[in-house]
């Protein structure tokens, strides 16, 4: 995170008025860490490498062991018990003094692969092994594919890296798997169902009505028909959603009931006309979409032109959230927009 802060917020600094220094985000983990004698606790610093704010580390790095801060406080080190660790994609920007500090451990994405951590998430989030096999095989067996299709023959409106899809779809996929009161209430076939739902938004989310088909196509000519929905005209596996139970329903059926505000006034109902929102099949899905995403703890980004309902959507289901189950705030962001005055 120290990309986006400055030094005074990252380290601490001297108040301009009282002339009393207040610590900064990383100095005040420092300090809780290092009072821990009895944990073992690691502090990652995710993002570039920078000289600005990575030099005042050399002593933390060297057999010093010390943080000192613009205040001339110096704070050690507890050894073993405390590990600083830097993940960054390259040290370009770091010096010499730097470089030979730290202790350089590649991590190749090619060796890897994105197996590994899909893996271990999938098996941390289903408490079923056997389940979870199950997943991991059909992850093999369509992921990669699923991505070439799209990065290949479509025009993707987000660009996609596997290990992030990967990650996207088994948590969507546990996400759903939740809804059921016991694991052992879904059958294979709900398994697959499930997981073919989440394959379709992590991977088919980012396509556009003309690519969609290309997409479902893709499905029906690798699944049994059985896993899909009906093979209707003008429709594709888009059109639906997958209930509770693991079954196929139309997005049409799911339209709830709307009417517009009664015992208004022509200026009155002029002024609400803009806040209106009429349900439509795409409102529903992305509504869905929205609680989905919420459960699995994952961040949505609502991708679409000007006028398209995307604020309108977040707001509603924001506001559909409980104040006992969730707290949000509303930001208008905009090209001038950096991560400090966000902050």
């Amino acid at each position: 995170f120290p990309l986006p802060v400055g030094l005074g917020e990252l380290f601490g600094r001297v108040d301009a008025i009282s002339g009393e220094w207040a610590d900064g985000a990383f100095t005040a983990m420092w300090r809780r860490a290092n009072s821990e004698g009895k944990r073992h606790t690691w502090l990652v610093l995710d993002g570039p490498v920078e000289p600005e704010w990575v030099e005042d580390l050399n002593s933390v790095m060297d057999d010093n062991m010390l943080l000192t801060l613009p205040s001339s406080e110096r704070l050690p080190m507890l050894r073993p018990n405390v590990t600083l660790a830097l993940e960054s994609a390259d040290l370009a920007h770091a010096s010499p003094a730097t470089v030979s500090r730290v202790a350089v451990v590649f991590v190749d994405e090619a060796a890897i692969g994105w197996q590994a951590s899909a893996g271990a998430l999938l098996h941390r989030l289903v408490s079923s092994a056997q389940v979870a096999w199950s997943v991991e095989e059909m992850l093999a067996e369509l992921l990669e594919r699923a991505l070439e299709l799209v990065q290949t023959d479509c025009a993707p409106m987000v660009a996609l890296r596997v290990e992030s899809v990967a990650q996207m779809l088994v948590s969507l996929f546990a996400a759903q798997l939740g809804r059921l009161d016991s694991v052992e209430d879904a059958d294979e076939d709900a398994v697959e169902r499930f997981f073919v739902s989440a394959l379709v938004i992590a991977v088919g989310g980012v396509l556009d009505a003309g690519d969609r088909a290309k997409f479902d196509a893709f499905l029906r000519n690798d699944l049994r028909p059985e896993l899909l929905p009906p093979n209707e005209t003008g429709t594709t596996v888009f059109d639906f959603a997958l209930t509770v139970t693991a079954r196929w329903q139309p997005l049409a059926q799911l339209l709830p009931e709307w009417q517009p505000p009664s015992g208004l006034t022509q200026p009155e109902l002029a002024e609400a006309f803009p806040a209106m929102v009429v349900p439509t099949p795409e409102t529903v899905r992305v509504e869905g979409l929205l609680a989905l995403c919420v459960e699995a703890r994952r961040s949505p980004l609502l991708v679409g032109g000007a006028g398209t309902g995307k604020t309108t959507l977040a707001l509603a289901h924001a506001a559909d959230a409980g104040e006992e189950d969730a707290a949000w705030h509303y930001f208008a962001l905009c090209g001038a927009t950096s991560p400090r005055t966000l902050q």
